[in-house]
């Protein structure tokens, strides 16, 4: 396992929400760490469909201008 060095104003934030939460600092920090990555995923496939939709759509314009013609 690696080990990531955290900031000491991050690391008594995290302690202080785990001890509210009553769970561990290592759940609260790896359960935090899934959501930032299924959230950070769920931004990276957005991007991909809007760019998928902006390729369809500069397609269907250039066959509309290509009827025009």
């Amino acid at each position: 396992m690696e080990t990531v060095a955290i900031p000491e104003k991050l690391k008594k934030t995290v302690r202080g929400a785990a001890r509210n939460l009553g769970v561990s600092e290592n759940d609260l920090m790896t359960n935090a760490i899934l959501f930032y990555l299924a959230a950070v995923k769920k931004n990276i496939e957005l991007k991909s469909e809007l760019q998928m939709w902006d390729d369809a759509s500069a397609t269907d314009l250039a066959a509309f201008e290509q009827s025009l013609a």
